[in-house]
C-alpha cells in the first residue's frame, strides 16, 4: 500500500554510517535481513541466514497469537501490526525513522480510506432516500392520472349538458317569438274589427236621432233629470262622509316626509346624545384639570416653604482656609452637599466621608411584648424610601379602613393594635412585605413628623402620645358645616348655578352652626372664603365647591403652618408637629390643618381653622 520512496541515514551503534535509497517491501522482517548492509552483519555465521534474532522471533509469535483471536475487527488486526512495527523499530535504531514514517503515512492513508467511506455511506444513504422519493412519486403518477382523466369526463359530460340545455333555451325562444308574433297579428285583426264597430255605432247613432220624436225625447230629460238627482243625493253624502278623509297621492307623499322626518330625528337624536357624552368628557376633563391646577399651585406653595435656601458660596470663598482661587478649583461643577462638605474639610483639616442618603435596610426590633405589634421581627428589613405623598396617601386609607373597623365592632381601638391587623390584612401572604411596610411607615411617619402636621397627628396617635379624637372631630365639624350649606342651597330653591350660595346664606349657617362664634369672627371666616373663591366684593354669592376639594388636602396643610407661624402666636405651640403632648393651642392649631377626608371631601384650611378654634372654645 505504501507507494512513497523514502531515503533515510541511519548510525548503528557498531557501524559507520550507510545510505539508505530503496522501495519500501511489503514483508519488513525480509527487508530487514535481505539488506546487503543490515545493521546485523557482525552476528557470527553459525546463527545462519535463515536463524533470526530473538526478539524478532518473540515479535512474531506474540503477532500471531494476537491474531488468533477470533473476535478481532480489521482495526484491532491493524493495530496489532502497528505496535509490533513500532516495538521493532524501538529495537532496530537503524530502521527506526523509516517505519516511523512508514506508519504515519498508513495512518494517514487509512484515516483518508475512511473518510472516502463515510461520504461514500452518506452518498449512499442520500441516493436511497432519492430513489425512495422517486419510487413514491412514480406510485403517485397513475391516481393523478386516474384523477385528471375523471375530471376531464366530469368537465366532458358537463359540457354536453350544457350544450342540450342550450339547446333547449333555443328552443323555447322560438316558441315565444312565434307567440309573440301571433299575439301582434291577433291585436291588429281586433284594433281593426273595433275600428269597423266605432264606424258601424256611429252610423246607427245619426239613423236613431233622425227616427226619434219628441215624446221619447220628453221622457228621457225627466229620467235623466231622476237620475241626476239621485246622483247629486249620493254625491252629497260621500262628500259629508268623506270631508275628513286625505286622497291616496297626498297621503304616499306625507307618509314619506314623515319617514325621512323620522330618521332625521333619530340622526339628530343620536348626534345629541354623542354631545352629551362628549360634553360629559370635557366636563370631567375640565373639572380634573381645574382639580389639578388647584393641586399643582398648592404644590408650588409648600414648595416655595419646604426649599431649602441657597447659601452665599462667595462669602465661603473669600474665608475659605486654602485661599478663594483653591476654593474656585476645587467646587468648580460640584453640588451644594460636595461644596459643603469641601468646606468642612478645609475648616477641620481632615477628610469627610458624609452619609449619602438612608441606610438601605433597617435592623428589625425583635419578638419581645415591648416591641410594637407591626415592628415585631427579627434581622435586616429593607427600606423602601417613603415620600412624604406615599406615606400621606398610605396614612389616609389606614384612617378610612379603621373608622369602618371600628364602626363594625361597635368601640375604637388602638392604632398600633390596628396598624398591625391592616399591614396583616393587605400583605399578609407575604410576611416581608408586611414588616417592610411597618418599618418603613414608622420610619417616614417620624421622619416627616417635624414638617407635615397631617402625618405627626398620626404619628402621635399611633404612639399614644395624642388623642384619635383629634382626628374624628375637626372632621364631624366640617361634615356638618357642609350638610348645613347643602341643606341651605336646597330650601332656598334659587336660579343660581349648582353648588353656589350667597354670602348671606352662607353668613347665616356660621351663625347656626356655631352659635358662639362672635360676629367679627363670622365675618372674618366670610372674608376668608370670599377670598379662597377669588370673587369681587360686589358679587352677591360664591361657588362653595372649592371649599371642600379633596386635591387640597395634601398640600394645604403646610401652607396653614405658614400663616400660623407668622401670625399666631397665643397658640401655645409652633404647630411643626412634634410627638410630645400639645397644650389646648396646638390642638386648635392642628385641627386647623386637616381637611376633611371621610366624604370624598377636603375643608379649606382657611375656613376649617376658624370652625376648629371655634369647636375646641
Amino acid at each position: 500500500m505504501l507507494k512513497a520512496l523514502v531515503t533515510e541515514t541511519a548510525v548503528h551503534p557498531s557501524t559507520a554510517p550507510v545510505r539508505w535509497t530503496s522501495s519500501l517491501p511489503k514483508n519488513f522482517l525480509v527487508a530487514l535481513y535481505s539488506a546487503p548492509s543490515r545493521p546485523f552483519a557482525h552476528v557470527p555465521s553459525r546463527i545462519g541466514s535463515s536463524s533470526k534474532p530473538t526478539h524478532v522471533a518473540r515479535l512474531e509469535k506474540r503477532v500471531q497469537e494476537n491474531l488468533s483471536k477470533s473476535d478481532l475487527t480489521p482495526d484491532d488486526r491493524v493495530q496489532i501490526y502497528k505496535e509490533a512495527l513500532l516495538e521493532l523499530g524501538q529495537n532496530l535504531s537503524p530502521l527506526q525513522p523509516l517505519l516511523e514514517s512508514a506508519i504515519r503515512e498508513y495512518d494517514a492513508l487509512l484515516q483518508a480510506t475512511r473518510q472516502q467511506n463515510k461520504e461514500t455511506k452518506k452518498k449512499k444513504v442520500r441516493s436511497k432516500d432519492v430513489y425512495r422519493i422517486c419510487d413514491f412519486s412514480l406510485l403517485l403518477v397513475p391516481a393523478r392520472l386516474e384523477h385528471a382523466q375523471k375530471v376531464i369526463a366530469y368537465l366532458r359530460k358537463s359540457l354536453a349538458e350544457g350544450e342540450a340545455s342550450q339547446e333547449k333555451l333555443r328552443g323555447t325562444v322560438r316558441k315565444v317569438q312565434m307567440e309573440h308574433e301571433r299575439t301582434l297579428l291577433l291585436l291588429s285583426s281586433r284594433e281593426e274589427e273595433l275600428e269597423r264597430l266605432k264606424m258601424r255605432l256611429v252610423f246607427l247613432e245619426q239613423e236613431l236621432k233622425s227616427k226619434l220624436d219628441m215624446d221619447l225625447m220628453r221622457l228621457a230629460l225627466e229620467q235623466s233629470r231622476k237620475d241626476l238627482s239621485a246622483v247629486g243625493t249620493e254625491l252629497s253624502k260621500l262628500k259629508a262622509d268623506f270631508s275628513d278623509v286625505v286622497p291616496r297621492i297626498q297621503f304616499d307623499a306625507l307618509e314619506l316626509r314623515a319617514n325621512r322626518q323620522a330618521e332625521e330625528l333619530a340622526e339628530a337624536t343620536d348626534a345629541l346624545n354623542k354631545n352629551r357624552k362628549h360634553l360629559k368628557v370635557v366636563s370631567e376633563e375640565r373639572d380634573f384639570l381645574r382639580d389639578e391646577n388647584v393641586k399643582l399651585r398648592a404644590d408650588n406653595l409648600d414648595l416655595r416653604r419646604t426649599a431649602t435656601p441657597r447659601p452665599n458660596w462667595q462669602i465661603c470663598a473669600e474665608h475659605f482656609p486654602k485661599g478663594s482661587a483653591k476654593w474656585k478649583s476645587q467646587t468648580k461643577l460640584k453640588t451644594s452637599r460636595e461644596k459643603l462638605q469641601i468646606l468642612l474639610e478645609g475648616f477641620l483639616g481632615r477628610r469627610l466621608d458624609l452619609d449619602d442618603g438612608p441606610a438601605e435596610y433597617f435592623q428589625g426590633k425583635g419578638t419581645s411584648v415591648s416591641v410594637p405589634r407591626y415592628l415585631r421581627v427579627s434581622g435586616p428589613v429593607r427600606n423602601r424610601h417613603l415620600t412624604r405623598r406615599d406615606v400621606a396617601l398610605l396614612v389616609t386609607d389606614i384612617w378610612r379602613r379603621k373608622k369602618e373597623s371600628d364602626e363594625k365592632q361597635g368601640k375604637r381601638s388602638r392604632m398600633d393594635h390596628y396598624l398591625a391587623h391592616y399591614l396583616e390584612e393587605r400583605f399578609g401572604h407575604i410576611s416581608s412585605l408586611k414588616w417592610e411596610w411597618g418599618y418603613n411607615l414608622a420610619e417616614a411617619a417620624h421622619r416627616l413628623s417635624h414638617s407635615h402636621p397631617y402625618i405627626a397627628l398620626f404619628w402621635g396617635v399611633l404612639n399614644g402620645t395624642l388623642d384619635e379624637e383629634l382626628y374624628h372631630h375637626p372632621r364631624q365639624a366640617a361634615e356638618d358645616l357642609l350638610h348645613k350649606v347643602k341643606e341651605t342651597v336646597t330650601l332656598e330653591k334659587s336660579k343660581r348655578p349648582e353648588r353656589t350660595i350667597s354670602f348671606a346664606a352662607f353668613r347665616s349657617v356660621l351663625h347656626e352652626v356655631f352659635p358662639l362664634k362672635s360676629e367679627l369672627s363670622v365675618r372674618e371666616l366670610v372674608d376668608e372664603a370670599r377670598a379662597e373663591a377669588q370673587v369681587p366684593v360686589t358679587q352677591p354669592e360664591f361657588e362653595y365647591g372649592p371649599l371642600f376639594n379633596e386635591a387640597l388636602h395634601y398640600v394645604l396643610v403646610g401652607k396653614t403652618a405658614i400663616r400660623q407661624n407668622g401670625s399666631d402666636g397665643a397658640g401655645g405651640a409652633s404647630g411643626r408637629g412634634s410627638t410630645k403632648v400639645y397644650p389646648r393651642g396646638w390642638e386648635q392649631q392642628r385641627c386647623t390643618q386637616e381637611g376633611l377626608i371621610e366624604g370624598g371631601t377636603a375643608l379649606d384650611v382657611r375656613v376649617i381653622a376658624a370652625v376648629s378654634a371655634q369647636t375646641m372654645a
